[in-house]
């Protein structure tokens, strides 16, 4: 049991300090994924909601306005497919979109985070006032 919760600790810390950084959304949202499923696989499941909240959290900044969108559905909290089909749709229709394959950002000293300002449904995800640097 002992290898089980520590094996929760470390997938938990890799699920909650995920960032897309250069990757794309289709590859951002499977290794989400991924993590979501071997979290479950070890006695811990992450709900729908917290899926869709942490692929917010770590979304790059260039999506902030479609993640307003999807934070602020008013008929019902959307499921996981949602937001990753309606990111992905941004991605393909922006301008500026990359494709170079990029890598997951694993935050390990919180700088390059955003951060929630706590103004409830209608609050934003924002970059850290301090001097931290971005990644993405």
């Amino acid at each position: 049991m002992p290898n089980k919760q520590a094996q929760a600790i470390f997938l938990s810390h890799n699920f909650h300090s995920m960032t897309q950084g250069d990757s794309s959304i289709a590859e951002y949202c499977q290794h989400m994924k991924t993590l979501a499923d071997a979290l479950r696989d070890v006695g811990h499941p992450v709900q729908d909601s917290q899926l869709v909240l942490n692929l917010l959290h770590g979304l790059n900044p260039r999506y902030s306005n479609t993640a307003d969108d999807i934070a602020n559905f008013t008929v019902s909290f959307p499921s996981f497919t949602q937001p990753r089909d309606m990111l992905a749709l941004k991605e393909f229709a922006s301008p500026t979109r990359r494709s170079n394959g990029g890598a997951f950002n694993q935050n390990k000293g919180g700088d390059d985070k955003k951060k929630w300002n706590g103004k409830g449904r209608g609050g934003r995800f924002q970059q850290p006032a301090y001097g931290g640097q971005q990644t993405g």
